[in-house]
């Protein structure tokens, strides 16, 4: 019945999270490209800087919730057309933020008990100079416990 990717996006710019007309319309691009043009969408803010937008579209939606002071965006993608492409638009958002890590997360809606694990599908993503920055603290801890 339905497809739906989640986006968790860390260690993104500040500046862009803080960015409440660029995630506007990178948001309608993405669901454009995607083949889910946005017919009708909604900002909110309950703080100063954390906000929230909802776009609609025929038979989906795409919602996004910012904290820029967290360095963090959350993006749920959802669609019940088979013609459209959820993963297009999230990785269109995706690489606009450009996170130092991210998680994206596949569900499929709607199956009605046939599918016997509901596990979703995950899937990480660390930049290269995070990976070696951990790398490097796990040797040095390693070494260290060496020592003892």
């Amino acid at each position: 019945m339905g497809k739906q990717v989640t986006l968790d996006l860390y260690h993104c710019a500040e500046n862009l999270l803080q960015d409440k007309q660029a995630l506007k319309d990178i948001i309608q691009k993405a669901m454009s490209a995607g083949d889910m043009p946005a017919l009708v969408d909604y900002m909110h803010s309950d703080t100063h800087t954390d906000f929230s937008i909802v776009a609609l579209c025929v038979g989906g939606h795409v919602t996004a919730h910012s904290y820029p002071r967290l360095g963090f965006i959350a993006v749920d993608i959802f669609s019940c057309d088979n013609n459209t492409n959820p993963d297009k638009v999230a990785l269109i958002i995706k690489n606009f933020f450009n996170p130092e890590s991210s998680k994206m997360t596949y569900l499929q809606r709607g199956d009605f008990g046939t599918i016997s694990d509901m596990k979703p599908r995950k899937q990480t993503h660390t930049q290269t100079m995070r990976r070696v920055k951990n790398t490097g603290a796990k040797m040095l801890r390693l070494l260290s416990n060496k020592d003892d």
